[in-house]
């Protein structure tokens, strides 16, 4: 295998572009202190710099200038995003310079991209539940060279009963695109486009806040997400048509990298991360009909579907642990709730598989559903528990909220989950944070 076989398309928050060169740096940060009558100094260790990443792009062919409005867009989303570079693999990066698209008379269908990017986290407070974050976000990358490895392995086993292997491979990814593309579409992103606005946006009812870990910037009007969602929509549909131009063309070995790309465009349209788990449960959870056979050749066919919708489903799974660190539980059971959906997820996927089957792929999975049970753990653990209120009337939010915490301000929590026709008149039994 050739050293560029190795590298990855690269793309910015699931839209891919080509390369022509790309520069990366860091280092540690140091404070110099000098003294009187010294010959040296002390030089002080403050961290590590941040890691900078620097495209020098392009977007060519007959729709190089759409592709332009769309990456546009893309730089425009608040937030950090994901960039999958060729050989530094998925990093969490955000935008720290204007995107720069230069087009040339003279060169036809081609936009020239000029990107600086920042590697980041999201903000959180300092804890020890933002380590666990960490670990789960590191372990995604070695986690899909493991399923690229395995899928390209089962594959050119298959591949030697007959050409027909790939056509198998591209009926499975067309399956698997469009039901990415069905997804996108789903309502719940637009009816969720509003949760986590701030205040200052708007007010927008009992269901606004979500379970987003943070909240949205100030300047975001509803116009503004509700344009990001037909944003990101577009986003989805090119993703999954790069996916099946790379299945068309037979490069297998960029497919798990293209399938990560189209699960993390699903989940970035995704205003609320409970939306992003409820559809990449979904995308986990698929599965393809195959025709038993003894046949060398047929068998040859079905094992070939099979590994391609294993590798789709495993990108999926990724993906889901992504939005689990993005999901802020309000209570301690709907932490250990998230982490039973998932973890069963993960524990049926390596049940298919088999620790015989994969020496790489079955180990990686493992210890990602691990970091991922230990991450929702640690975030569960210091949340209040649910308990069950009773009265003896139908009182309104405010009176039930100063009465439970002595904080009126905290009617709209009751409200949300106890979501009674009219926030005027409580249910008689509904449950309530114990803090």
């Amino acid at each position: 295998m050739a050293w560029y076989d190795l590298l990855l398309p690269a793309s910015w928050r699931g839209i891919p572009f080509g390369v022509r060169g790309s520069e990366y740096g860091g280092g540690r940060r140091t404070a110099v202190h000098s003294y009187p009558y010294r010959n040296s100094v002390w030089v002080e260790d403050l961290g590590r710099f941040e890691r900078r990443v620097t495209f020098s792009g392009f977007l060519v062919g007959d729709g190089a200038y759409a592709r332009a409005k769309l990456m546009l867009r893309a730089c425009e989303v608040a937030g950090p995003g994901t960039l999958v570079h060729p050989s530094l693999g998925i990093i969490r990066v955000a935008l720290v310079a204007p995107v720069r698209l230069l087009e040339r008379a003279e060169r036809g269908n081609l936009v020239e991209l000029q990107f600086e990017f920042a590697e980041t986290l999201d903000p959180t407070y300092p804890s020890s539940s933002s380590e666990t974050v960490s670990a789960v976000l590191a372990a995604i990358d070695r986690t899909l060279g493991a399923i690229g490895d395995s899928f390209v392995g089962e594959l050119v086993g298959a591949a030697v009963l007959g050409a027909g292997i790939l056509t198998s491979v591209q009926a499975t990814v067309s399956e698997w695109s469009d039901l990415a593309r069905s997804l996108a579409r789903d309502t719940g992103l637009t009816t969720g486009a509003v949760k986590g606005l701030t205040p200052e946006s708007g007010t927008y009812g009992r269901y606004s806040r979500g379970n987003r870990a943070h909240g949205v910037p100030g300047q975001v009007s509803v116009r503004g997400a509700l344009d990001a969602v037909v944003a990101a929509r577009t986003v989805v549909e090119l993703a999954a048509d790069q996916m099946a131009s790379l299945a068309a063309s037979g490069e297998e070995e960029k497919l798990v990298p293209a399938a990560f790309g189209v699960s993390e465009a699903l989940r970035s349209a995704c205003a609320d991360p409970a939306d992003a788990v409820r559809l990449l449960a979904m995308q986990a959870a698929y599965t393809v009909a195959v025709v038993p056979t003894d046949a060398p050749l047929g068998s040859a066919l079905n094992a070939a579907r099979e590994a391609t919708a294993a590798a789709c489903r495993q990108a999926a799974l990724c993906s889901l642990a992504v939005a689990c660190t993005e999901f802020q539980p309000s209570s301690y059971e709907e932490a250990s709730a998230l982490q039973e959906q998932v973890t069963s997820l993960m524990r049926a996927e390596e049940l298919r598989i088999g620790p015989a089957v994969s020496s790489s792929r079955y180990p990686a999975l493992s210890h990602l559903r691990t970091l991922v049970m230990d991450d929702l753990a640690a975030r569960g653990q210091p949340l209040p528990r649910l308990r069950w209120v009773r009265t003896r009337q139908a009182l309104p939010s405010l009176v039930a909220a100063y009465q439970l915490y002595a904080d009126a301000a905290r009617a709209d929590e009751l409200t949300r989950r106890a979501n009674p026709p009219h926030p005027g008149f409580m249910p008689t039994e509904f449950q309530a944070l114990t803090a």
